[in-house]
């Protein structure tokens, strides 16, 4: 296994990390017969994501041969009106929600998935207090299932989603 670094999101990473989002969403679009709007998507990971005056936490997963992937979290508690778990009350325990991961597809089975995900669980434990983590994966997205599940969350499938979650 190749020495994996995990560390918050710096802004010299910017272009790196949107040439990441381009491959996620060229995958993602692809895989329902569609061209990626990859400007569109590029505008809202600047505004919204890699924002540093933004509610998200970003990590980035580098090796010898650079940024290989990262992950985005938020915490429901600053932005209630993005909760995805519906009826749940996220004033009721402090947690983090995974809303992106992404590795290189030549990085995935080496380990890179499995440390941006354990270093998020780690940052936000450490830094928020959060006691919770979790996320939806669609059904679908084998690479994600198999790290959630290697790392132990527990998960409850619905429709064409599943819900992973992890007391931290």
């Amino acid at each position: 296994m190749t020495d994996i670094e995990v560390r918050l999101y710096e802004e010299s990473d910017l272009e790196r990390v949107l040439e990441l989002a381009d491959e996620f969403h060229r995958e993602l679009y692809a895989r329902f017969g569609k061209e990626a709007r990859l400007e569109e998507n590029r505008g809202f990971y600047q505004n919204a994501y890699l924002n540093p005056q933004g509610h998200y936490t970003v990590l980035v997963a580098s090796t010898s041969d650079g940024i290989e992937g990262y992950i985005v979290g938020s915490s429901p508690m600053d932005m209630p009106e993005l909760n995805m778990h519906g009826p749940r009350d996220p004033e009721s325990v402090s947690w983090t929600e995974m809303d992106i991961l992404f590795t290189t597809a030549s990085s995935r089975g080496r380990g890179v998935g499995k440390a941006l995900v354990t270093a998020m669980c780690d940052y936000v434990r450490e830094h928020y207090g959060h006691e919770e983590i979790s996320g939806y994966v669609a059904n679908w997205n084998e690479p994600s299932l198999r790290v959630l599940r290697s790392l132990g969350f527990d998960e409850e499938a619905e429709d064409s989603r599943v819900l992973f979650s992890k007391e931290l």
